[in-house]
């Protein structure tokens, strides 16, 4: 009898250790981490309206297909190291998909393309330093907008660009992510 209420009681001591482990600073984080790990899938595997994918998935990392098991791993890392940092990068290159080889397409709009894929961060509580346009450079055929933002907690800091060329109709759009939570260097 004795052994098996010890035994009990451990259990439930790990189980309560276990739940304990999630501060709201770590809820947070993991939230802003999956929104910007849906935007990061999106640009990958949706191309806007009226786009194909130039080319499929060649630079970008893998899709996290499970988000609860990224999620549980990052909790997993963190509470035996005593923190967590990691960082993330996609990329796809779209063509316009009415477009035949060598016709001039309608200039592509790299603020709607820009806002279409980044326009949730703000939404979901990610702050920038900048206001008003995303658009920071345009040269004769060329047009970038870019932007940074960071979470609340600053943990997790996202860098979104697109990049588009008038007279093709493509538009290169990437967004790169890093995050560090409770990071002890050991």
């Amino acid at each position: 009898m004795r052994p098996y209420f010890f035994n009990m009681l451990m259990i439930a001591a790990a189980a309560a250790l276990q739940g304990c482990g999630t501060s709201q600073t770590e809820a947070r984080f993991l939230r802003d981490h999956k929104v910007v790990t849906e935007i990061a899938d999106s640009i990958s595997e949706h191309p806007p309206r009226g786009f194909e994918f130039a080319f499929r998935n060649t630079v970008s990392a893998p899709r996290h297909t499970y988000l609860q098991s990224e999620e549980r791993n990052i909790r997993d890392y963190m509470n035996s190291s005593g923190g967590w940092e990691g960082n993330s990068f996609r990329q796809a290159v779209y063509r316009p998909a009415t477009g035949e080889a060598g016709q001039t397409n309608t200039p592509v709009d790299a603020a709607m393309l820009f806002e279409h894929y980044f326009g949730m961060l703000e939404r979901a509580g990610f702050r920038s330093g900048v206001v008003g346009s995303p658009i920071t450079s345009t040269l004769k055929s060329m047009e970038v907008a870019s932007r940074s933002w960071s979470n609340r907690d600053r943990t997790l800091i996202v860098l979104g660009q697109v990049i588009t060329d008038r007279d093709s109709g493509e538009a290169i759009v990437s967004v790169h992510y890093w995050g560090t939570l409770n990071y002890r260097p050991h």
